[in-house]
């Protein structure tokens, strides 16, 4: 089979980079620029190259790169830093960090305001790689809203720099979708009218499942559903209830009350539940079964290779570097733009509905009446209209606002500096050097085709542009024209120390083992122990709420915020 191919190529592909390591000599000169990285989606090749790039300019420093920190690895970073003696200058990590931007830390026996460098003067600073360019005037908006901490002098400041644009969202086969005449959906009642017809279709591929296509595979160990569901929450409630100065990422519950558990009450998280109850729940079969065994690197095979007939998966643009070792001319991949939750109807002017009518509550006809205006309106905005029969300025507004959410994950892979690292100068250099235009053509020549969030000319450019294929440009040009949303939004104490989050748990029984859990075995609260998970989109949300409410006094504790007041 195909895929045992595949994992032995990256088999092969990591041993050869560990020798690769050794032959640099990792940690093995103190007076040397030590840098660590993670080695998952995006690879290591591109910092390798970097080093180089590098080097190039600056042929007296010596560069030690450590690439031996695969999947999980981020904790140990995060131990080696507030260890006080770890020896590694920059840390290129999938890690935000933002815990470490707000509250004194002591490592080693010392006690530092920040354990992380300040990088905010670095941002401010004339690039000299760079036709003296800042890195503040280069980074992209979104992205440093993202980063920035505000600290005690009332100002933002930074701490890490970016160095990848980690776009996420719904990959789609487009061999399959044109050999089969699939639509990509518009709406979430689309996608799961187009669920149900993808399972009806025969499919000719050798590894098809019951000879029929698949509409999803995805790996229950490492899975990326809560992209869907977090971007489909904010599409409902709206980027201000989300991330405004009184909105959920604040703290604020849908009254205005801040750090109370109740801030897990706003409607739009069941909405965005009952839509993935419907794609994972067993009874459906819209997800292929062996997603609950495979690895996350396997089931991208299964949407790679159309001889398994699976139609989508939720991912990331990292599968393009991840499946080079295919033929350029094998695979061709889509990224749609997020389907609207078509329970966003009940907020615009053609809802006509008694109260306490919802969406999902509709009778079939009803739900398809109101979804097929939905969808037109979107088509609309995607034309770049702003008017569509039946709907108001503010309808047209909201819909075109839910339709440019792009759900990114960029501010959690960032390069940060020790505070107590002795070569912070050079640490620093390396890091205006990897944003400058050379190092941007570096990195996606590097990565095949992926990009990262500073001002440039991708598709005008050359070298870039040779390095990307009709897919990475695809998803350039969603970023382009999309807002920016930050895929698990915690800087306030609430989530970053309290632990609180908006789709999913550390704890109990989670929306995947809800969802997609035996219907005919109930969750049961008075044993919850029972192994019997399975709950509906309403249970499951008020499983979340009781969960919380019951832990709120521990939580804040942890947070350092007080129920009604402030931090």
């Amino acid at each position: 089979m195909k895929t045992k191919k595949i994992m032995a190529t990256v088999l092969a592909g990591t041993l050869t980079a560990s020798l690769a390591v050794g032959a640099v000599g990792c940690k093995s000169s103190k007076d040397a620029l030590q840098i660590s990285v993670v080695n998952v989606g995006y690879g290591v090749e591109w910092l390798h190259k970097l080093a180089e790039g590098y080097n190039s300019h600056n042929p007296d420093v010596e560069i030690d790169i450590d690439d031996s920190y695969y999947g999980g690895i981020d904790k140990q970073f995060v131990d080696q830093v507030l260890s006080g003696e770890t020896d590694t200058d920059i840390y290129f990590s999938r890690d935000a960090m933002f815990e470490y931007m707000q509250r004194g830390q002591s490592a080693g026996g010392e006690y530092y305001d920040r354990i992380l460098e300040d990088l905010t003067d670095l941002y401010e600073a004339e690039n000299p790689y760079d036709n003296d360019r800042t890195m503040k005037s280069k980074i992209h908006p979104d992205v440093l809203r993202d980063i920035s901490m505000k600290q005690e002098d009332g100002k933002e400041h930074q701490f890490s720099v970016p160095w990848v644009m980690d776009a996420l969202g719904i990959m789609y086969n487009a061999d399959l979708f044109e050999e089969y005449n699939l639509t990509v959906p518009n709406t979430t009642h689309e996608l799961i009218t187009l669920c149900e017809h993808i399972q009806t279709v025969d499919c000719a591929g050798t590894e098809a499942q019951n000879g029929k296509l698949t509409p999803f595979v995805d790996s229950y160990s490492d899975s990326y559903w809560n992209i869907l569901t977090e971007g489909w929450i904010t599409q409902y409630e709206g980027v201000e209830a989300m991330q405004g100065e009184y909105g959920f990422w604040n703290g604020y519950d849908p009254n205005g009350d801040r750090y109370y558990s109740t801030v897990l009450s706003y409607d739009g998280i069941e909405r965005a539940y009952e839509v993935l109850h419907d794609l994972m729940c067993e009874t459906n079969g819209y997800v292929h079964k062996k997603s609950k065994d495979l690895t996350f690197t396997a089931a991208q095979n299964y949407i790679i290779d159309k001889d398994y007939g699976v139609c989508m998966m939720p991912n990331g643009a990292w599968i393009q570097r991840e499946m080079e070792q295919y033929e350029a001319d094998d695979v061709h991949l889509g990224m749609m733009k997020m389907p609207i939750i078509s329970s966003i109807v009940e907020k615009l002017s053609i809802w006509n509905e008694a109260k306490g009518t919802t969406f999902y509550t509709l009778s079939d006809e009803k739900k398809a009446e109101y979804d097929e205006k939905l969808s037109a309106a979107v088509k609309a905005v995607d034309e770049g209209k702003t008017e569509c029969e039946g709907f108001t300025a503010d309808d047209m507004a909201k819909i075109a606002e839910a339709r440019g959410l792009l759900f990114s994950w960029t501010a959690g892979h960032v390069g940060y500096i020790p505070v107590y690292s002795d070569k912070k100068d050079t640490a620093r250099d390396f890091l205006q050097y990897m944003v400058s235009d050379e190092g941007l053509r570096i990195f996606t020549q590097a990565t095949n085709g992926c990009t990262q969030p500073y001002d440039f000319d991708y598709l005008g450019d050359e070298t870039t542009s040779a390095a990307m294929n009709d897919f990475m440009k695809s998803i350039y040009g969603i970023v382009e024209e999309s807002q920016l949303f930050l895929f698990e939004k915690a800087k306030d104490p609430l989530y970053c120390f309290g632990g609180v989050t908006l789709s999913y748990n550390w704890s109990g029984i989670t929306m995947l083992q809800a969802f997609t859990a035996n219907p005919n075995k109930p969750y049961n609260s008075a044993d919850p122990v029972s192994g019997e998970n399975y709950m509906t989109a309403k249970q499951f949300a008020t499983y979340r709420m009781n969960l919380y409410e019951g832990q709120w006094t521990t939580v804040t504790a942890a947070a350092g915020v007080t129920a009604g007041g402030s931090q």
